[in-house]
């Protein structure tokens, strides 16, 4: 859904006068209430598992701890990819093999793995 929102947003960006500007703050308004829509069952699933009683804001505040801590990874892990690929602002391109198409296959690859990492760990479990 995101990806689609920024495409037109791209398109209309070439097409059209729209400044960099108010693009970047359309999409990431757009991102940012995609991901918030997305967190919301782990909230609910971080609230409900949470033991009862005085420890269930402990938990919680536990468990949005970890999500800074995994964001702030994840910047520090995207940052040497970023200068390895070279994108600079402004100088994005327009096919499959610039630097910003390549770190969104990087990136989308990753969260495939993520999955196949829970797939394993509920494998284990059983």
């Amino acid at each position: 859904c995101v990806c689609v929102c920024v495409c037109v947003l791209n398109i209309a960006q070439q097409l059209t006068c729209l400044q960099e500007e108010t693009y970047f703050g359309i999409t990431s308004a757009l991102s940012g209430m995609v991901t918030g829509l997305a967190l919301l069952p782990l909230l609910v699933i971080a609230t409900q598992t949470s033991p009862n009683g005085k420890r269930k804001g402990l938990f919680y505040s536990v468990y949005l701890s970890l999500l800074d801590l995994g964001s702030s990874i994840g910047d520090w892990a995207t940052t040497p990819i970023i200068q390895a690929l070279q994108i600079r602002y402004g100088d994005y391109g327009h096919s499959l093999t610039t630097g910003l198409s390549l770190l969104i296959f990087i990136c989308g690859a990753a969260r495939l793995f993520s999955l196949v990492v829970v797939y394993l760990m509920l494998g284990k479990s059983a």
